[in-house]
């Protein structure tokens, strides 16, 4: 059973969340390019789990929350040195 829990099950290709969140996490940073990423809005639960999966891992720091205007928001996250270690930047 895993560690982490999830209210999302793993897309076809993958065997478990928590391999679908490192995959998609590397992918949104830039397969190892970027050290930073910004997810627009607070109702982008998928993003914010792998996120948080990745924090728990000690990869991504506990980010940045910037309110842009009365409708939108954002928020803003950095690999950690581990996280740059374990994805390669």
């Amino acid at each position: 059973m895993s560690e982490f829990h999830s209210d999302y099950k793993p897309s076809e290709g993958f065997a478990t969340i928590e391999e679908e969140h490192e995959a998609r996490t590397r992918k949104a940073f830039a397969d190892g390019k970027a050290d930073y990423v910004v997810i627009y809005s607070r109702h982008q639960g998928f993003q914010m789990e792998g996120i948080a999966y990745c924090q728990t891992r000690g990869w991504v720091d506990g980010g940045t929350f910037v309110e842009l205007d009365e409708q939108s928001s954002e928020y803003r996250f950095r690999l950690t040195e581990e996280g740059k270690r374990h994805f390669g930047l």
